[in-house]
């Protein structure tokens, strides 16, 4: 079994130097769950906040399937959201205002 995993910001400390920072491909001869992958990577859980498999939020006990994207995160304490986030605000359009017809 084939999948594809990549681990973000401070859990790349816990790789092998090769693996960070970018897409491991993991190849598996048996069924695993998440727990079971991210432990071989020897990637410990009490660091883990948020996994998520093909884009959706998943728990450790997720049955991997063949080719799945695994995506797994740390805690963070504070999330800088940066210029994106007042660019989009700044170019919502203005809500309109509800009209009522008297009849």
């Amino acid at each position: 079994m084939t999948l594809h995993i990549r681990f973000y910001d401070d859990l790349n400390m816990f790789l092998p130097q090769v693996y960070r920072y970018r897409e491991i491909t993991f190849q598996s001869f048996q069924s695993s769950t998440i727990k079971e992958v991210i432990e071989s990577l020897n990637v410990p859980l009490s660091v883990v906040d948020l996994i998520l498999v093909n884009g959706e939020s998943a728990p450790i006990t997720y049955a991997v399937k063949e080719n799945d994207r695994i995506n797994v995160y740390p805690f963070f304490e504070e999330i800088e959201v940066g210029s994106e986030f007042s660019h989009t605000e700044a170019n919502r359009a203005p809500a309109k205002s509800a009209r009522f017809l008297a009849g």
